[in-house]
């Protein structure tokens, strides 16, 4: 497994993972799942790599030059259309956790995948808003150690993420110290 965190506010938003890739194929200690799809959208998933990739990339090829400038809502329409597929459902088990804007400049999160039954969860971020997915451990705690760590005011959000991150890799050996980030 993996983790993977996340933060918005109505204007930005962050999305920061650990390195740990787990594969069918060949599992990585420094592997980045996150991704800038545009200036308008983040996103960052945990489970299997292959099936991860293999996912985004049907995804891309659907919507072909489109995905260089799309806004929220055209993108979550084919990440639903993707996730409605059985074929999907069958090889995915992952999440993904999605940040972004709409035409209208409204920030919206997303979390979407096995553990949504692979529907859209979409939230209007109208006041900061802390995501988080992953970890094998009890996410009762990772999300205490984050909680903790978002309210500190003497850091900035990417270092509360880092170490959250950090903490989270000592006491759950499914996730690194590794970080991988975007930022809209």
């Amino acid at each position: 497994m993996s983790l993977v965190l996340g933060y918005a506010n109505k204007d930005n938003a962050i999305i920061m993972s650990d390195g740990r890739a787990m594969g069918k194929v060949f599992s990585s200690e420094n592997y980045n799942k996150t991704r800038k799809i545009n200036e308008n959208i983040i996103l960052g998933f945990v489970g299997y790599k292959e099936p991860c990739e293999h996912f985004l990339n049907c995804v891309y090829m659907d919507m072909g030059k489109r995905t260089e400038s799309c806004y929220m809502d055209e993108f979550l329409e084919e990440i639903e259309y993707e996730m409605s597929l059985d074929k999907t459902k069958k090889e995915l088990e992952s999440a993904f956790m999605i940040i972004g804007r709409t035409e209208k400049g409204e920030m919206y999160s997303v979390i979407v995948g096995n553990s949504t039954d692979y529907k859209i969860e979409k939230n209007l971020v109208c006041t900061p808003r802390a995501l988080l997915i992953g970890g094998v451990s009890d996410k009762n705690m990772i999300n205490a150690l984050y909680d903790k760590n978002i309210t500190n005011m003497n850091m900035s959000i990417e270092e509360c993420m880092r170490k959250t991150i950090a903490e989270a890799s000592e006491v759950d050996g499914s996730i690194n110290d590794n970080f991988f980030t975007r930022i809209i």
